[in-house]
């Protein structure tokens, strides 16, 4: 029973190093009951951040709605601006986890360093030109500017989506 303490113990550190909170952890596996008795504890604002965070780089939208009805957003409290990022910003988030999130308010002014987003959709997002169109969609229809590049980019995201025979996608962008 004492081994089987320890190795908990030690689990338990190591995913907090890891991934910041066990509710971050419990927010990536879709273990929705996990999800409901971290919420239970009372977490910080900094451990909601990270959840929802992590919650977005599995794009798991289930997790998400428990965080935000917890009274999670999406305003990442990192302890600098340059490190802060909009939970939209990764590679799979899916159309249905950004509309969940623009409902609950996200726009370019409270989702922090997110002002290249559609570009980093475009070149980078999963799904096929008929999904990046609709992505395109919500986030232009929430605010989210059509024409940033990141400096480092050479083409605008309708460059993008037409090099890349995206004529959907392409289209959304106009």
């Amino acid at each position: 029973g004492l081994l089987v303490l320890a190795f908990r113990g030690i689990q338990v550190v190591a995913l907090t190093s890891t991934y910041g909170s066990m509710l971050a952890y419990y927010a990536t596996d879709g273990d929705l009951e996990d999800v409901k008795s971290e919420l239970e504890g009372d977490p910080t604002p900094e451990h909601l951040d990270e959840a929802v965070s992590r919650a977005a780089q599995y794009n798991n939208v289930a997790a998400l709605k428990l965080l935000l009805a917890a009274g999670a957003t999406f305003a990442d409290r990192a302890a600098k601006p340059e490190w802060q990022r909009c939970p939209l910003n990764g590679g799979k988030v899916g159309l249905e986890f950004i509309e969940v999130v623009i409902a609950a308010g996200a726009t370019p002014d409270n989702c922090p360093n997110s002002q290249t987003l559609i570009y980093e959709k475009v070149r980078f997002g999963q799904g096929d030109d008929a999904e990046i169109a609709k992505i395109v969609k919500a986030l232009r229809g929430a605010g989210w500017p059509a024409e940033i590049k990141p400096d480092h980019a050479k083409q605008t995201p309708l460059e993008v989506a037409t090099k890349a025979k995206k004529p959907l996608t392409a289209a959304a962008l106009r």
